[in-house]
């Protein structure tokens, strides 16, 4: 199995600045696009959209298409974890090679190959 090399120094600006409040947070679904992958194996060829919440203390993120979730105490956190599992569900879908796949996770494969190289 390949090794992947994680890069979790990218800068991003607190939750306050880039949502508002908490409070105001609390409950709701905003839809943003993940913007960095935090790897240096593979290429981000565009956002991806994702899903946040918080919840309980804690947000999750969503990736409703990959039917992917992560959930941290941060922001960053969440979505640090969900670009970890969608850059997991890739290499797993890739290294099997589309002819091995049936018709939802070759579905999946073709979605994340828009956003990843």
């Amino acid at each position: 199995m390949q090794q992947l090399n994680y890069s979790f120094s990218f800068p991003t600006a607190p939750t306050e600045k880039r949502f508002g409040s908490l409070g105001a947070l609390s409950g709701k679904e905003l839809q943003v696009e993940l913007v960095d992958l935090y790897t240096t194996d593979y290429q981000l060829l565009k956002p991806i959209p994702i899903n946040i919440k918080y919840e309980e203390h804690l947000f999750i993120a969503t990736q409703e298409s990959l039917n992917l979730w992560a959930e941290e105490r941060t922001l960053m956190g969440a979505e640090k974890y969900l670009a970890h599992e969608i850059v997991r569900l890739y290499n797993k879908l890739s290294n099997l090679g589309k002819n091995k796949l049936g018709p939802y996770p070759a579905e999946s494969l073709d979605y994340l190959k828009q956003f990843i190289s």
